[in-house]
């Protein structure tokens, strides 16, 4: 029998699978939503989630709406979609949920 990989948690409405990686705005996880009300997220879909890194509450929240913002207009098919965003209820922690793409990243594509 396989061992259950440990749980990470949950955040929002969303429990952490995996750490997909993590660079200067915040780390991003593989996630699934374990809600049934949330606006263009269905039950049980998989969604990268980013945690913004806790920069000071003003900066945070700016770069927080910022980046949610160039998100939602964003419409292209080499692009992935906002799917939702949120704030936990400690008013610290900023996260943006995005589409699940599985395959091989950036770096591996380019790498020679």
């Amino acid at each position: 029998m396989t061992p259950e990989p440990p749980r990470l948690g949950q955040l929002g409405n969303y429990e952490l699978l995996e750490v997909l990686g993590s660079g200067t705005g915040g780390k991003v996880y593989k996630a699934r939503c374990v809600a049934d009300d949330v606006p263009g997220v269905k039950f049980g879909e998989i969604v990268a989630l980013k945690k913004l890194w806790n920069q000071g509450q003003d900066l945070e929240s700016h770069h927080f709406h910022r980046e949610r913002e160039s998100l939602r207009k964003l419409d292209h098919p080499n692009i992935v979609r906002y799917k939702d965003s949120f704030v936990e209820a400690d008013g610290e922690t900023y996260c943006l949920v995005m589409e699940y793409l599985d395959g091989e990243t950036l770096k591996e594509r380019i790498a020679p």
